[in-house]
């Protein structure tokens, strides 16, 4: 009777560990489903807010306010995206173009994404990494005649974006 007892106490105590185990391996892999979703979340965010930049790009110099440098060539920089920034995914994102005219393209555009929870773009620091980098070269067919910026034709515009090449599209990789 007293042996009966022992190995009763026994299986308690391993099926006790076994459900305290699995239910520990349970929690992780919940945990983890859910900071994957959020990571693909954010992703899907950051490439929406760089394809609306690119969208808004396309067709469009920079305005005057954003030239940063005329020498040696046409440098433009600052927000690109028209009511920056953008809400995608219930995730806020600001995207900062950076476009080079005179490059082997008739312009270079490189759109940097960041999230932006406060509403105000975080390049504010030189230590925030965007999340996304996408570099796009345009072919475009306008007079340059004129000090820049240069002005396209309203949208579908026949001169300007009339050829696209996306050069690389970098997401970046989170701590």
């Amino acid at each position: 009777m007293g042996s009966t007892l022992i190995l009763a106490l026994a299986f308690l105590l391993i099926g006790s560990l076994l459900v305290t185990t699995l239910a520990s391996w349970t929690t992780n892999d919940l945990n983890n489903t859910s900071r994957f979703r959020y990571g693909q979340s954010v992703l899907y965010a950051a490439d929406g807010a760089a394809q609306v930049a690119l969208a808004a790009s396309r067709y469009t110099y920079p305005p005057a306010t954003q030239l940063v440098s005329s020498s040696p060539s046409f440098q433009y920089s600052g927000a690109c995206l028209s009511g920056d920034p953008i809400t995608i995914n219930s995730l806020t994102m600001a995207a900062v173009c950076s476009t080079s005219v005179d490059v082997g393209f008739s312009r270079l555009l490189t759109i940097q994404v960041f999230a932006d929870p406060t509403g105000a773009v975080m390049t504010s620091n030189p230590n925030t990494a965007p999340l996304l980098t996408a570099t796009i070269g345009f072919v475009d067919n306008v007079v340059l005649t004129g000090p820049a910026p240069y002005t396209c034709t309203p949208v579908p515009s026949s001169d300007c974006g009339t050829v696209m090449e996306i050069l690389s599209w970098k997401v970046q990789q989170q701590p």
